[in-house]
């Protein structure tokens, strides 16, 4: 798995086994800022070098992430494509603009 982070949001792209099918994937948003991957290939399990089963578990920073904004979608070559959106850091926009300035 490989992530990818900026100011506005996280990327996680996984290169699913070709025996991994969309259908097979399940992505679960857990209590405590945490996302649960499982590709399951229940029909290879027996002759399978990573015995049918593929986990994943990312831990987010605490208030890093809004947990509803999380995405997910199938790119080319069996590629998990997954995208969470970061938190405003200053509750205002991501680039916080002219947040807590005076006025004079």
């Amino acid at each position: 798995m490989s992530v990818t982070s900026n100011i506005y949001s996280h990327s996680l792209r996984v290169v699913l086994p070709h025996d991994i099918h969309p259908a097979m994937v399940d992505i679960s948003c857990l209590k405590g800022e945490r996302l649960s991957v499982v590709a399951d290939a229940w029909h290879v399990e027996e002759s399978c070098d990573y015995a049918g089963l593929c986990r994943w578990h990312i831990q987010f920073a605490p208030n890093d992430v809004d947990m509803r904004s999380i995405s997910a979608r199938f790119g080319h070559d069996h590629t998990l494509l997954i995208n969470a959106h970061r938190q405003s850091r200053c509750g205002i926009s991501p680039t916080c603009g002219s947040w807590g300035r005076s006025a004079r």
